[in-house]
């Protein structure tokens, strides 16, 4: 048996065939990597595992402000089902009259996503408020990131909030009606923002660095979805590696003389040079005890006996000559 079709001389249209096989080849990988793609954008905009779902019983866990105290929670901001979401919640805000929903809880260090989409307003104009604290009013003390759809994803302070430089953003957002996904982490005051998969940035120096969340309503109508959080313990900030004041006070070799553990009345009688090395070999001492003491490989309490200056009964240390004994 023998690939026949591929030979010219015994079938005159084997070069159709194998530009129609070369055809199938290529529409089976653009298939296949447009299938890839869109895994890929399904899993950057997946829900984690052990995060905590924000909307799924709301209004419970979520307070309301409106700039017309009038107006009722519901009035502004609805739960609904889509059809092609029959499992997930939407929540839809009118964005009238102007106001925000913010989570009952705080949060300093956390990553958090969202999925949002104008259904018809192609200047659609919310945002999510972060770090919102004090007084609840329009608009509050927070930092903001812009769900403008022509600057989804820029960072700014708002009402006496501060960061060190604001991010601005381009446009990223899909079209309108289509869902866009926003991704956040927020580790010490420093926010860091994704927009549909692309990274637009980190802004640092956040004060306040803890709130709570908030939605915009902002005159456009907005739906959300599959909003959660993941609160993080975050890295302890880095120790200081200055000297503390107790190391401070370990004593400096003398110049010339040193006494040691001889007898009492023995008196070392030290060389410049051996003077040097001892008084290095005191530092190198003190920066071994400061570094179990960063560490936490042993108690400083159990150095609290040992002298800099035990390092000279080690094997370096030149043959003795006392002074002044017979």
């Amino acid at each position: 048996m023998g690939f026949t079709w591929l030979d010219s001389t015994r079938n005159s249209d084997s070069p159709l065939r194998v530009c129609r096989l070369l055809g199938c080849i290529v529409s089976i990988v653009a298939v296949t990597t447009i299938s890839w793609g869109q895994e890929a954008v399904r899993k950057a905009g997946a829900v984690p595992d052990d995060a905590e779902l924000l909307i799924r019983d709301f209004p419970k866990g979520w307070l309301h402000f409106s700039s017309d105290h009038t107006m009722p929670l519901n009035a502004t901001w609805q739960v609904s089902r889509e059809p092609d979401a029959a499992k997930e919640p939407v929540l839809i805000c009118l964005g009238k009259p102007d106001g925000y929903v913010r989570t009952e809880k705080e949060y300093d260090n956390f990553e958090m996503g969202l999925e949002w989409k104008y259904p018809s307003d192609p200047n659609g104009n919310s945002g999510i408020l972060l770090f919102t604290i004090e007084k609840d009013m329009i608009w509050p003390k927070a930092v903001q990131i812009q769900l403008h759809r022509p600057t989804a994803g820029s960072v700014f302070p708002s009402n006496g909030a501060k960061l060190d430089i604001p991010l601005p953003a381009k446009d990223l957002s899909y079209p309108v009606n289509e869902w866009n996904n926003c991704e956040i982490s927020s580790v010490n005051g420093k926010v860091s923002v994704k927009i549909n998969g692309h990274k637009v940035g980190e802004v640092s120096g956040c004060m306040p660095q803890k709130g709570c969340i908030g939605l915009q309503s902002e005159g456009s109508e907005i739906h959300f979805r599959n909003i959660w959080i993941k609160p993080m313990i975050a890295a302890e900030k880095r120790i200081s590696r200055k000297m503390s004041v107790r190391h401070k006070k370990i004593p400096v070799c003398p110049p010339e003389t040193l006494f040691t553990n001889l007898p009492d009345g023995e008196l070392l009688l030290l060389t410049p040079a051996d003077a040097h090395r001892t008084k290095v070999e005191a530092q190198r001492v003190s920066r071994a005890l400061r570094r179990f003491e960063l560490r936490g490989k042993a108690k400083p309490g159990l150095f609290k006996n040992l002298s800099p200056f035990a390092v000279m009964d080690g094997p370096w240390f030149p043959a003795r000559q006392p002074v002044g004994v017979p």
